[in-house]
């Protein structure tokens, strides 16, 4: 199953070097740092 993410509201705007993206998982609320997506937290 493949996760829809998206870039939280709370972002940073301007540059997006402060950017978090989140997704909604069947176990709750999945976050990732969007400048290394599939790097462990």
């Amino acid at each position: 199953m493949e996760t829809s993410w998206r870039k939280s509201s709370r972002s940073g705007a301007i540059n997006d070097e402060a950017c978090i993206e989140v997704a909604g998982v069947i176990s709750g609320l999945a976050i990732r740092d969007s400048k290394d997506p599939g790097g462990w937290p």
